[in-house]
């Protein structure tokens, strides 16, 4: 009974070397090794170049830099920013519709701009009104004005974001000691050639 339950695990156990062996041979060689490819991207030494891919999601720039604090502010100005995108852009379309239902040779056939009318009055009452009409323009205006500052806003967020992770990244090995130290080197004359002016100089430098 042993032997056969030893038999029949031995044979289970080449069966599944074989099944792997032959699931990794089928996967093509760009992905044999992703997985501690990847690891070990991750644990060397921060990149700016793979700092920056990992930057087209928001936050993974931070994440892989390992300042991981970070990742939480940039999620909360991107979610800030498509807030702000969405809002705008529903309050545009909404005054956009009603401003050009409003200025239609049947304007009655339409409901968007009745929303505007006071309640409890008749829209009939209401068509070809100055300030409905002049209402609805500045809401356009407006609206779409703050839609497209705050698309430009996103955008000038997720540069700062992108040069955020890149500056920290590059920044990995440079040296913050407190040691401001200068020195004087030991001075060099040049021998004066006969009938020239001798002349004087001071040069100076700052290593990094």
């Amino acid at each position: 009974m042993t032997d056969s339950l030893t038999r029949e695990t031995s044979v289970s156990d080449s069966v599944k070397g074989i099944v792997e062996e032959r699931g990794i041979a089928m996967l093509p060689s760009a992905f044999k090794g992703l997985p501690k490819k990847v690891w070990n991207w991750f644990l060397t030494r921060p990149s700016s170049t793979h700092a920056l891919m990992c930057a087209a999601v928001p936050g993974g720039g931070q994440i892989y830099n390992k300042k991981y604090w970070k990742a939480p502010i940039v999620w909360s100005l991107g979610l800030g920013c498509t807030y702000a995108i969405t809002r705008y852009g529903s309050l545009y379309n909404e005054y956009r519709t009603a401003y050009r239902d409003f200025m239609s040779e049947d304007p009655l056939q339409y409901e968007s701009w009745k929303a505007f009318v006071p309640r409890g009055d008749d829209a009939k009452d209401y068509v070809g009104n100055d300030n409905i009409r002049s209402r609805l323009q500045k809401g356009t205006t407006m609206y779409r004005r703050n839609r497209d500052f705050s698309i430009i806003l996103s955008c000038l967020v997720y540069l700062l974001t992108l040069l955020d992770v890149y500056v920290d990244a590059e920044m990995v090995d440079y040296d913050i000691s407190p040691n401001l130290s200068m020195w004087v080197a030991d001075p060099r004359f040049a021998t004066p050639i006969e009938g020239s002016i001798p002349i004087v100089g001071l040069q100076y430098s700052i290593p990094f």
